[in-house]
Formats: structure tokens, C-alpha cells, sequence
């Protein structure tokens, strides 16, 4: 058995740093040596570089000049050399031998296999993330969790990155569209597992929900045929209203229209790039989302 290269790529936030060193840590405890370990800046914190190269010198460390959303993450992937990405949050951790379980995987799969989307476990709350349990469901898995998935490196050619309009969420799905749409797959793991240190917080996250929503418009716009956009809108507008529940605030259904008026106030960074999926992939789309 060969053992390629393997690039780990995260994006630093801010006020992470004993999170991102604890990622750091449990790479280099890994069992498979063969990696490279990519961290892209987008903390703004101007002590963070020299923090990280004193202790891991090893590593390459790309400061971003402003946060950038997914464009860091796409700017990690194109500085990777490896054959194989494995995108983490920098508030995750990998296992000992979730590298060498990443590699055997891989090369069990059929060559259309772009990504694997793994299993997420929270050691903070001893819990599984729902994706988990959802994807083992699906005979199509379409979306992935940028903080818990491998891809393979020549993927990209036929696939493109992430699209850096979206800024962040709902950019798996407009990247798992394309995937699909390309004749490629996306492979649900869910024996390699990465711990995410995620803590409970009943803050509400305003941009999340607006960015959630505009990027769901621009969605939308993107990938489907008209016929398709009064039932997307039906159930987009249904997942606003019941923002108020989920988040347990009022706000969340004024951020959530906001967010999702701005999508249609300014549809053109989806409309310039109009690429309408093939109308099997549109259904499955579909009917997934309605019945969630």
C-alpha cells in the first residue's frame, strides 16, 4: 500500500489559538506521517503567525489580510500538495489513526469519489452531529461539512472551489450540486470520526442567519429551473418561519427575511453564474430538502 500525502487544511478564527494548537497537537500525534499541515490566517490577530511557527516551524501559515470567508479555505486548497485534502475546523481534532483510515478509504473507492464527508462527534457535549444519522439514510448524499470532510485533490478541476460570493454556509451545497453534476460522489464515512469541540452557546448568531438565508436565494437562482423556484420558496420561507423556535428568539425571523430579501434585492452573483444541475440531480435536491 502506498501512502500519499495528505494536506490538512483549516482556517483560523478569532480568539482560537489554544483550539488551533490543540488541532496542531493532535495531528502530529497521528499514526500516518506522510502530511502537510496548511493553517490560512483569517483571525486578524497579529500575534498569532509567530505564536504558531515557534511551535510547529513545519508548518505553512498563509495570513489572509482580512477575513474572508471560504475564500481562505479555497486558498489553503490550491497551496496543497497532497493527493488528499482533509478540511477541519480549527476547533477540531483528528484521532491517531483517522489519517491512515482516510487513505485505506480512498483507495477503496471508485475513482468518482470526490469527497468524503465524515462522521462529527462532539467530546464537549459526548454527542454525534445530526449528519451523522441523517446520511446513513440517504442513497444520495449531497452536502458535506466543511470542518469534517476529504477531498480528492484533482477533483477540483472539474469541479471548481468553493464559490467565495456565498461567504460562508450554504456553500457545501452549492459545491455538493456541482459535484453531483459533474458525475462525481460524495461518500458519507461513518467510521472515521473528527472530534468537534464545538461549545453549547445560546448566543443568537445574526450573520449566520442572514448570510444562511440570502445564500439560500442565490442557491436557488444558481442550480435550478424556474419550474423548481415556488417550491424551493415555499420551504425556504417555511425554514424562516420557524427560525423563532429553533433559536428561541424573535429576531431570528427578522434576520432571517432580511437575509433572505437581500438575496433577491441582488440576485446577479448568482445569475452570472447560472448553471442549471441536470433535473435528476434537481429532484433528488428536492425532495430531500422538503422532507427535512
Amino acid at each position: 500500500m502506498t501512502c500519499p500525502l495528505i494536506s490538512i487544511v483549516t482556517v483560523a478564527s478569532p480568539h482560537r489559538t489554544r483550539s488551533l494548537i490543540r488541532l496542531i497537537n493532535s495531528v502530529y500525534q497521528s499514526t500516518y506521517k506522510n502530511f502537510e499541515i496548511i493553517v490560512v490566517d483569517n483571525s486578524l490577530n497579529p500575534h498569532l503567525a509567530s505564536t504558531i511557527k515557534t511551535r510547529f516551524p513545519k508548518i505553512t501559515f498563509i495570513i489572509m489580510p482580512q477575513n474572508t470567508g471560504m475564500l481562505g479555505f479555497n486558498i489553503g486548497y490550491i497551496n496543497a500538495q497532497g493527493k488528499y485534502i482533509l478540511s477541519l475546523d480549527d476547533d477540531s481534532g483528528i484521532r491517531k489513526h483517522t489519517l491512515q483510515k482516510i487513505v485505506t478509504c480512498f483507495q477503496n473507492q471508485p475513482s468518482k469519489t470526490a469527497v468524503l464527508s465524515l462522521t462529527r462527534f462532539n467530546p464537549l457535549t459526548n454527542s454525534f452531529y445530526a449528519e451523522a444519522q441523517t446520511n446513513q439514510r440517504k442513497a444520495h448524499i449531497l452536502n458535506f461539512s466543511t470542518g469534517a470532510c476529504v477531498f480528492r485533490k484533482k477533483a477540483f478541476k472539474k469541479i471548481g472551489y468553493y464559490d467565495q460570493d456565498f461567504f460562508c454556509w450554504i456553500h457545501e451545497d452549492d459545491f455538493g450540486l456541482r459535484t453531483l453534476n459533474q458525475n462525481l460522489s460524495i461518500s458519507f464515512q461513518k467510521d472515521i470520526v473528527v472530534d468537534h469541540f464545538e461549545k453549547p452557546s445560546a448566543t443568537l448568531r445574526k450573520n449566520l442567519i442572514i448570510l444562511s438565508a440570502r445564500n439560500k436565494v442565490w442557491l436557488n437562482l444558481k442550480h435550478f429551473s424556474a419550474k423548481f423556484i415556488p417550491l424551493l420558496i415555499a420551504r425556504d420561507l417555511i425554514w424562516i418561519l420557524l427560525l423563532p423556535l429553533r433559536r428561541r428568539s424573535i429576531k431570528a425571523l427578522f434576520y432571517g427575511l432580511s437575509g433572505y430579501l437581500s438575496g433577491w434585492l441582488n440576485p446577479f452573483p448568482a445569475l452570472k453564474k447560472r448553471q442549471v444541475v441536470n433535473p435528476k440531480l434537481q429532484k433528488i435536491f428536492l425532495k430531500q430538502y422538503l422532507l427535512q
